[in-house]
């Protein structure tokens, strides 16, 4: 996570305050870009959402963790998911 460029370097995007949606697995099918930092070849995608902000934002680990108030739970789901046959953890 580098917060020198993309939305982290943007005033108008909230760095705090983000509602923690789940977390997917591409199962290396694909891969995603951070669309907080940029950072590419994500395979566990964190899905966060923000009053603020229309759109739904998917970015890393690193930068959800950020973004939450609670970042445990973004570290417990991604292990969950990380050792159990699961493709998705949603948040409700």
């Amino acid at each position: 996570m580098n917060t020198t460029r993309g939305l982290w370097k943007d005033d108008k995007t909230p760095k705090a305050g983000w509602k923690y949606l789940g977390v997917k697995d591409l199962e290396g099918k694909q891969y995603a870009k951070c669309t907080m930092c940029g950072q590419g070849g994500l395979r566990y995608v964190h899905y966060l959402e923000h009053p603020a902000f229309e759109e739904t934002h998917a970015v890393g680990c690193v930068c959800a963790e950020r973004m939450v108030k609670d970042p445990s739970r973004i570290q417990e789901n991604e292990k969950m998911i990380r050792r159990r046959n699961i493709t998705e953890i949603k948040n409700n």
